[in-house]
């Protein structure tokens, strides 16, 4: 169970309290800061607030602050590398006196930092030594490329040595990569590289371009040396350049890769690369769960690859920019319609295949619970119609053109989640289909999103129309950006008796907390929990798990 910020911080409260009264043991109470404190990976800030509570949310929040050091790129890059630098033995600090670097002149840390590292970005780590070095990024002296060299061994050593184990590890190389890669080899030995990716869950690979040939020799090292020491990868992501994809060596080694996994369930993967390594993809595929296909060009991947992903439950994909519908590679005459058990589809493509996204939904065995689309034809409702009767989750971007059709069926379906967007230079939606849509909403509906302008009258006619229980509304607009129609845009929310959140798209929600007290205390008088709302591309479920986005 995922916890929000909210009730992570109610918990941390009464935990807290809890420790003053000691109405909990000391090892209970260690046992459920770490979890309830596990639940806020994501939110950095509060993180840091636990740090000051007291000696024990400090020792527990460390760990978590330093998982995952180079997750992001990071302006203060340098400072990181900085403190691990502190974290050096007197002889290593003294290897970089000798080479000329100044050594910050920090005490003996209270933490050993690099036991905590469980995940790891090569791309970053790399920029955040060039940081520390202090080099300039487009033209870097023969003397910095050696101290960098040096220091990425020097700590690289450390964190792998001393770390508990690795669960993530990313590569990435950019199309403007400048900073030289040709020692990206050495990666592989450092002190603890094999045992530390012992229980690697999350493989990321993402190469967009390369030096030269002696890249793919480098990356071909790589994949060998992680097929040998792990086989508990359950994530992975490729993208290979194409140029690389005539070097058999390279195809032998990451086959070999993905063939040793005994526990693959999600793959993002272009098209090219998918098919460079293909027969390596069709012994893991029955075993995946996830599937997220990029540039696609033809149908042809899919179809070969979806009839025996037999424990598939999502599915996104990309096409190739301006690709035509007869270049999608369907025809009837061709292929056949063979089912899958797909739950969720997921594209958002402002103008994907019709064809492609049509056959996908007759292949789906009418077990598909949740889809995304960015384009809507009266083709995809019909078969939405006929082959999707257990959707729950919908997110779609429709036209006023195609809204009366989409209004027809939904008195059939049984949705939680629906969400509806029409671009603002797109004609809107009529009043009487917004009165229509609100009388036709489904009973069991409990989340509704609304990225269409509407008045502020056509607004008030679908809360009053509304015959759902609605939990959760999120508004992506409003008519106007002032005061007084956001405090009526919340006063007409109220003709709905369930509702408890209103969600507010980033502008608005930017406006609302701008704005005085006075007229904050006029919509906060309306008693809903306010906040901001999820993009629209965000999943109904996380690598093929359903998740909730109600709230």
């Amino acid at each position: 169970m995922v916890l929000g910020k909210r009730n992570v911080l109610q918990l941390l409260k009464i935990f807290t309290f809890a420790k003053s009264k000691r109405k909990v043991s000391p090892t209970l109470l260690v046992e459920c800061l770490e979890e309830i404190l596990s639940h806020l990976v994501q939110d950095r800030s509060s993180l840091y607030s636990c740090l000051f509570v007291n000696r024990l949310f400090c020792r527990l929040t460390i760990p978590i602050l330093w998982q995952n050091p180079f997750e992001y790129q990071n302006k203060s890059g340098s400072r990181l590398i900085r403190t691990y630098v502190s974290c050096l033995d007197d002889n290593q600090k003294k290897l970089l006196l000798d080479n000329g670097l100044k050594v910050p002149d920090l005490p003996k840390p209270f933490f050993d930092y690099p036991k905590y590292m469980q995940g790891f970005d090569f791309f970053h780590f790399s920029e955040a030594v060039e940081k520390w070095v202090e080099g300039n990024y487009w033209s870097m002296p023969p003397f910095l490329i050696r101290n960098m060299k040096f220091i990425e061994q020097l700590i690289g050593n450390m964190l792998f040595s001393r770390s508990i184990g690795l669960e993530t590890f990313r590569y990435y190389r950019g199309f403007r990569n400048i900073i030289d890669y040709q020692y990206f080899t050495d990666i592989k030995l450092y002190t603890g590289f094999t045992h530390s990716l012992s229980k690697l869950r999350t493989f990321e690979f993402q190469a967009f371009s390369y030096r030269d040939i002696n890249s793919f020799t480098a990356w071909s090292d790589l994949f060998e040396n992680i097929s040998i020491s792990t086989k508990t990868i359950e994530h992975l992501s490729l993208f290979i350049p194409h140029k690389a994809h005539n070097n058999k060596q390279l195809c032998l080694s990451l086959s070999k890769l993905i063939r040793s996994q005994t526990n693959l369930k999600s793959l993002i993967i272009d098209e090219l690369t998918a098919l460079f390594i293909f027969d390596a993809l069709t012994s893991q595929a029955q075993y995946l769960t996830f599937l997220r296909v990029t540039w696609l060009s033809k149908f042809d991947l899919l179809y070969q690859l979806l009839p025996i992903c037999s424990k598939l439950e999502a599915l996104e994909f990309s096409q190739v920019s301006q690709v035509s519908q007869s270049e999608s590679g369907i025809n009837d005459s061709k292929f056949q319609i063979t089912q899958i058990n797909l739950k969720n589809l997921y594209c958002v493509d402002d103008n994907p295949s019709q064809t492609m996204i049509n056959t996908i939904l007759q292949m789906s065995n009418k077990n598909l619970s949740s889809l995304l689309l960015k384009n809507v034809t009266a083709e995809t409702l019909n078969n939405l119609e006929l082959h999707c009767p257990k959707i729950t989750h919908l997110c779609l971007k429709i036209s006023s053109k195609q809204l009366p059709k989409f209004i027809q069926l939904l008195s059939g379906l049984v949705l939680k989640h629906l969400s509806l967007e029409n671009l603002p230079e797109e004609p809107r939606y009529a009043t009487e289909d917004i009165k229509l849509l609100a009388q036709t909403i489904p009973l069991s509906l409990r989340y509704f999103g609304i990225k269409f302008h509407m008045s502020l009258t056509d607004f008030k006619s679908f809360c009053k129309e509304c015959g759902a229980s609605l939990d959760a509304m999120a508004l992506y607009y409003i008519p106007k950006m002032d005061v007084e129609t956001l405090i009526s845009t919340v006063k007409y929310s109220k003709h709905i008796p369930s509702l408890k959140y209103i969600k507010f798209g980033r502008d608005v929600f930017k406006f609302y907390n701008s704005l005085l007290i006075n007229d904050l205390e006029k919509v906060n008088k309306f008693k809903y929990t306010i906040g901001e709302a999820k993009s629209l591309n965000n999943r109904f479920y996380d690598m093929g798990i359903p998740i909730d986005m109600s709230f």
